[in-house]
């Protein structure tokens, strides 16, 4: 599998989406999603059908808990893969860097990984009028390369600060 390919860039949606909304428990290691945003759900179950795990749901209709998307077939084994490939497992509090295969990808591939991050994690800021990604308990590594993906997303420059990724105004309207 290479990152340029169909199968590679599906592969680092769903990693994308790990570390913006979901994990890999660190029980079991298997994997789920909790998207709040309909494109990064529509991105995240298609690439699970690019990567013939297919995708279902648990815990829909448990009002205690949210419904999460999960891989239909071999999720543990597919957890396995992620882990194997530098993602993080177990608690999202506990993450310190990005795989480093993530920086490399081809630009195309780097932007919707950013448009990932922007869609699951961006607060609006209306008296400033800016965009933030909230970053509070992630290392300053973490949050630089966040920060690089989601240059790419935007074609600009962003504010990388100790708590938070800042995206300027005058591209915060376009969000």
């Amino acid at each position: 599998m290479t990152t340029d390919s169909r199968v590679g860039r599906s592969f680092a949606i769903v990693v994308a989406g790990v570390y913006t909304c979901g994990g890999i428990s660190a029980e079991n290691y298997g994997p789920s999603w909790n998207p709040s945003s309909p494109t990064v759900r529509s991105l995240i179950e298609e690439a699970l059908t690019t990567l013939d795990t297919g995708v279902t749901t648990r815990h829909e209709g448990d009002l205690d808990r949210p419904t999460e998307l999960v891989p239909a077939r071999n999720a543990v084994l597919f957890g396995r893969v992620m882990a194997a490939a530098g993602v993080h497992i177990g608690e999202a509090s506990q993450v310190g860097a990005l795989p480093e295969w993530i920086l490399e990808l081809p630009e195309d591939a780097k932007e919707t990984l950013g448009t990932i991050w922007i869609h699951e994690r961006m607060t609006k800021d209306p008296n400033r009028n800016t965009v933030k990604l909230q970053m509070r308990s992630r290392t300053q590594l973490y949050r630089k390369a966040v920060g690089k993906l989601v240059e790419c997303a935007i074609d600009g420059s962003v504010t990388v600060t100790e708590q938070n990724i800042i995206i300027p105004a005058e591209t915060a309207d376009g969000l």
